[in-house]
Parts: structure tokens; sequence; C-alpha cells
């Protein structure tokens, strides 16, 4: 895996939502973390993936599909070891589904799980403080 870093104090993550978005190949690696201060973005085409946290990028190039994936099934573990969420938003991209289940990720995409393992996860959230839950009566 090659990886060059950079650091650019004038950007935020939206930015980046921008230039790695569908169009141009990239999924965005939605975790329960996300924030203004941080998101990742994948190809599987490019094998590539690139981290921004507070200023801070991480551009990643893997050499093979099986280490792209390897790399993405590492952030998975990091995420669910502290309990965050972690999915692949390909925004309804074919292809790039298509490509992402190719290389053994399609298990990641969307939120997955069972509704058991879902609502875990949410309670795991609200435990740790990292969400607030209400619960609210919509009209049928």
């Amino acid at each position: 895996m090659h990886t060059d870093k950079y650091f650019d104090p004038l950007t935020d993550r939206y930015a980046l939502d921008r230039r790695f978005g569908v169009d141009g190949g990239y999924a965005q690696i939605d975790t329960s973390q996300d924030a203004a201060y941080f998101g990742t973005w994948a190809s599987p085409s490019e094998r590539r993936i690139v981290t921004y946290a507070e200023g801070d990028i991480s551009d990643q190039t893997a050499e093979t599909d099986e280490e792209f994936a390897e790399a993405i099934r590492a952030l998975a573990a990091w995420n669910r070891e502290r309990e965050f969420l972690f999915s692949i938003d390909t925004r309804g991209s074919a292809t790039l589904t298509e490509q992402f289940s190719a290389v053994g990720l399609g298990e990641f995409l969307g939120w997955g799980g069972s509704a058991e393992e879902v609502e875990q996860t949410l309670e795991a959230m609200v435990g740790t403080g990292g969400a607030q839950r209400r619960a609210t009566d919509t009209p049928a």
C-alpha cells in the first residue's frame, strides 16, 4: 500500500465530498464518527482510499484488489471495535456496487445487518453518548 500524506488547513470534508463523488468513481465510507472535520472515500477501480481528518489528508493506493479489500476490512474492524457504524455508500450507483462486490466487500454496502444488530448498534451509540434517542409517534 502506497500512502501520501498532506495537510490543508483551508479545506473541509465537504470540499472532498465534491471532489471524490460517485461521478468520479468514489463511494463515501460512512461511519457514525463522520463530521465536518472527518470523512473517508474509496474507489475500487483505482484501489484508492482517501481520508480527511482536521486538515490532514491520507491518500492510500493499493497494488491489488486484495490489498484494497484488506484495507477496507481493517477500517470496518476499527470502527466496529469502537461500536461505530460502518458502511460503504455507493449512492445507488450500480457500477460502484458491482465493483465493491467484485472485490469481496459487498457485506459493507449499506448499513446492512439484521434489525436486531442495527438496534444494538444504536443502543450502544446512545450508551456512549454518541447519539440521543427520542421516541416519536408519526400519524399513519
